[in-house]
């Protein structure tokens, strides 16, 4: 491989934020600890079973939980942010689009 994405992907243009060091801990401890710890140590201990009115939106479940701080929420929103303002063509995303 010569490290350049394929032929088929856009590199969409602009700097994406630097993702929190708790996001960058959250991957190192899916592979040294498993994905239930890692899990425990980035989300508040409570889950939730989601509102009616959400569940059209959610794949896979009915459950959700919440980052325990709230820059790593912060992050995932600016990615998507970032998605739609530097897209090639027009991308309109809506809240829902942040569970997939």
């Amino acid at each position: 491989q010569n490290h350049s994405p394929p032929p088929y992907v856009h590199v969409i243009p602009g700097h994406l934020p630097e993702p929190p060091e708790d996001l960058r801990q959250y991957l190192r401890n899916v592979i040294k600890k498993g994905d239930e710890i890692a899990d425990a140590e980035l989300f508040e201990d409570t889950i939730e079973h989601a509102p009616e009115k959400w569940k059209r939106f959610i794949s896979g479940g009915s459950k959700v939980c919440h980052f325990s701080k709230w820059k790593n929420a912060a992050f995932l929103g600016s990615l998507f942010h970032h998605i739609q303002m530097n897209s090639p063509v027009d991308v309109e995303l809506s809240t829902w689009d942040l569970y997939h």
